[in-house]
């Protein structure tokens, strides 16, 4: 038996949370969701970059919602959860994004750089998912 739903691909409208959103795939992330009518919601730590992706989303009459968070801290990411949600009860799309590195010799660079890339990299995503 044929069915004759159609299958709607359309994204316009869907609410999408993007982490990392401030700078290279997170915010080429924001511009395709954006470009296809999406709902944006953009988080990032770093508050200039969210700006600018939310500017973006503003040009093209998207609703955009930069959250400053830190995708290490569970309670930040409750926030982003929230803040989301706010838009229109539910999110359908989460890019879990955000990333961090170090760079230089290994024995040269701060412990403390080395968790916080862990922090990010691992928990960042574990949170996320």
């Amino acid at each position: 038996m044929k069915d004759n739903k159609t299958l709607s691909t359309s994204l316009k409208g869907k609410t999408v949370v993007i982490t990392g959103a401030s700078s290279g795939v997170g915010l080429a992330a924001v511009e395709a969701f954006a470009n296809e009518g999406c709902n944006i919601i953009a988080v990032a730590r770093g508050r200039k970059g969210i700006d600018q992706a939310v500017a973006y989303c503003t040009k093209l009459n998207v609703l955009a919602v930069g959250v400053y968070a830190d995708m290490s801290i569970a309670e930040d990411v409750e926030r982003v959860t929230h803040e989301a949600l706010k838009i229109n009860g539910k999110i359908d799309i989460w890019v879990n994004n955000a990333g961090v590195m170090a760079s230089g010799k290994f024995e040269e660079i701060p412990m403390e750089i080395h968790h916080q890339v862990i922090k990010t990299n691992l928990f960042g995503y574990m949170h996320g998912a």
